[in-house]
């Protein structure tokens, strides 16, 4: 066994000629020396697999069920090994013995220096598929009390189709998991195959012995302390009277463990090996620990900092920003099932306290979910401001379908710009710096097909975020916003190279006239694509950074104030992200090439694909740029799986990057109007290292 293990090991590393000897030595009366002679031979490459004769499966079917594989990006010399091989071959007997080919024969051969190339070998595989054995006649003997109607067309059995032991093995499950849901625990299938007349075809026969009905006497509910009754007796399926169905209590204690509260759940029956054919249901909870706590760490690097007293960098600096986050959660609250947390946040960069009220199972109803909500937020994750958040929100989750949500959710908060750090033309601070009440109500749509949506593989992910903010529910300013987003994942073959996209369009649409004249709105700001003044600062769109744009610093996107040059978002966003993501080595490192395009646009009218920059001129004189045009970047970046996501770190290059009018000098030179006017560029390259796929 040792031997084989090493050949085995050898030939995975393209050692495919590798023989191992064992060879055993006695030294004395209480030691035995075992030597393994190994013979590694030339280092060889699998450059290809051919399969022949298949005709019933296609090639992809019978290829994706095989260990042995040809090399490619992330397999270098490909994988085989005898064992492997073997393998394969029974896997594929396996396959069409479960579909009635009985005869099937499986053969291979290994081509060394396969079409002249030293070095090179190949494996072919020849399947003789032999005649298939079908079902002529299907009978089911012994339906009293269930009517045949009720499952046979759900067996895979079906007369004309082909008959396999594994298919029957299916049908004996389907049948008896039916009679057990309807309470005959005593139930038994025996079957029968016999020939046909016809060649190759065979006379199939199901005999079902019944037995008598097992009812339930009563549910008995036990380990209660905290949790109130009557929330767990709307979790339980099992009726009083009623056939005591398997179905039933699994989807009890599935439902109990849903609620999140208990730590155990069993449902059994009260001596299940007694003749009476009425009893009892054992309901035994284990109530989990209400109070839990956590602590965590994190950082973020990238260009985030910079002296709030100095207007010369509105790119920023490269910083390193510790996170410490802090939570408590209370389950079970009032013995409701309700969940109460309270989440910190604390960096250079944010201060953040959420406070949440959860309660599941709404109104006693599957399909919806409450939450109450209180946040209060200090942030810089914009360079041109530090602002401060109150914000309550009341979401309700509406459970479509499995992979399909809708939120309804009315947020009301108060905006503040601390007026000491706003770093814009002078005679806008006062006006911008103002609080900002907004009441904003929503309803978003959720569509998640995807396989991991932490790294996905395949699937779709769409979104769609249509959100009211009106003075009819007290709010300042009078917006529409809108935001869509749709991803998908596509694998190329067997290959673990995938392609993802994904295309994000937002939208904010002023329809009042807050703290601005008719006059103000329709040319809000002297300047160069400056966004509606009736959307306030900090409602805009920003973008740029690890989870949007590469290609710009963290939320420096779009417009900017023309005198200082630090983003002011806008009222439109359009982006668009392909990435081709590829093993690099082993199963843990893997590439990315990626392609990010868009923008932050002034409005939405202003949205536009056009890939240059235009300069405005003033006398023959650059005085600004539009900032309304299509950003391209291109990049490559490095992905390390771990249970938490990968971890992540991209380099992009901007293709057409913008230029704009910056200012040299401190806060205080731009208040008192001194300081100097400098033409700035955001770099051609940007870095970014995060946790987690970019989408």
């Amino acid at each position: 066994e040792g031997a084989r293990n090493l050949r085995d090991y050898l030939q995975t590393q393209g050692y495919f000629s590798a023989k191992v000897t064992p060879l055993r030595e006695r030294e004395d009366d209480d030691e035995i020396l075992i030597v393994y002679q190994v013979d590694r031979g030339p280092r060889q490459r699998l450059v290809a697999v051919e399969i022949s004769g298949h005709r019933f499966f296609d090639t992809a079917t019978i290829r994706e069920r095989m260990l042995v594989e040809a090399k490619r990006l992330d397999l270098r010399r490909g994988r085989y090994s005898q064992t492997l091989l073997q393998r394969d071959r029974t896997v594929i007997e396996d396959l069409y013995r479960s579909n009635g080919f009985h005869e099937v024969e499986v053969s291979s051969r290994v081509a060394e220096n396969y079409r002249g190339r030293e070095g090179d070998m190949a494996v072919f595989i020849d399947i003789q598929e032999g005649p298939p054995t079908r079902i002529s006649v299907l009978r089911i003997l012994g339906a009293e009390n269930i009517p045949e109607a009720a499952f046979r067309n759900r067996l895979a059995s079906v007369e004309g189709q082909a008959f396999s032991r594994v298919i029957v093995a299916s049908d004996r499950d389907l049948i008896l998991g039916e009679y057990f849901d309807s309470g005959y625990h005593d139930a038994d299938l025996d079957w029968r195959v016999a020939e046909a007349e016809e060649p190759n075809r065979v006379i199939l026969e199901y005999e079902i012995r019944e037995g008598d009905t097992l009812r339930v006497r009563r549910p008995i509910i036990s380990g209660l302390h905290r949790t109130r009754r009557s929330l767990v007796d709307r979790q339980v399926r099992i009726v009083p009277g009623e056939p005591l169905s398997a179905n039933a209590m699994f989807e009890t204690q599935r439902r109990l463990y849903e609620l999140g509260i208990f730590s155990r759940v069993d449902v059994k029956l009260q001596n299940p090996g007694g003749d009476e054919r009425s009893k009892n249901v054992l309901v035994q909870v284990e109530e989990a620990r209400r109070w839990t706590a956590g602590i965590g760490g994190g950082a973020e690097f990238a260009r985030l900092g910079g002296n709030i007293a100095d207007v010369t960098s509105p790119l920023g600096e490269a910083t390193f920003s510790p996170r410490i986050t802090l939570e408590a959660t209370r389950l079970n609250m009032r013995g409701l099932g309700h969940t109460m947390s309270v989440r910190t946040r604390f960096s250079n960069l944010q201060q953040r306290a959420l406070f949440t009220y959860e309660a599941p199972r709404w109104m006693g109803s599957d399909r919806w979910h409450m939450t109450l909500s209180g946040l209060l937020d200090t942030s810089r994750n914009v360079r041109t401001y530090t602002g401060k958040r109150i914000e309550g929100a009341l979401q309700l989750r509406e459970r479509l379908s499995k992979p399909s949500t809708l939120l309804y959710r009315f947020t009301y908060r108060r905006t503040s710009i601390d007026e000491d750090t706003l770093q814009i033309r002078p005679d806008l601070i006062e006006r911008a710096s103002q609080p900002v009440r907004v009441g904003l109500l929503s309803v978003t749509y959720i569509q998640d097909r995807r396989d991991d949506p932490t790294d996905s593989t395949k699937g779709v992910f769409n979104s769609l975020d249509l959100g009211f903010a009106s003075g009819i529910w007290a709010s300042e300013p009078d917006f529409v916003r809108l935001l869509g987003q749709n991803s998908t994942y596509h694998r190329l073959g067997r290959s673990r190279v995938i392609i993802a996209r994904t295309l994000q369009i937002g939208m904010m649409i002023p329809t009042g006239t807050f703290k601005v004249s008719p006059e103000q709105a329709l040319n809000p700001l002297t300047g160069i694509s400056d966004p509606d003044a009736r959307i306030p600062l900090a409602e805009r769109f920003f973008a740029g950074g690890a989870n949007s744009h590469r290609g710009f610093p963290v939320n420096q996107a779009g417009p900017r104030d023309p005198t200082t040059g630090f983003p002011i978002g806008g009222g439109a966003l359009f982006l668009n992200s392909v990435e081709l993501r590829f093993p690099l080595r082993w199963e843990s490192i893997g590439g990315v090439f990626f392609h990010d395009a868009g923008n932050i646009f002034s409005k939405p009218g202003a949205m536009t694909f056009r890939k240059t920059q235009q300069p405005v001129l003033v006398d023959n004189e650059v005085s600004g740029y539009d900032f309304d045009y299509m950003v391209h970047a291109v990049g490559l970046g490095v992905r390390y799986r771990t249970p938490i996501g990968p971890l992540r770190f991209d380099v992009a290059y901007g293709l057409n990057p913008p230029r704009f009018i910056g200012f040299e000098g401190t806060r205080e030179d731009l208040l008192r109007g001194a300081g100097t006017i400098s033409r700035q560029r955001i770099s051609r390259f940007q870095f970014h290292f995060s946790v987690g796929q970019t989408f």
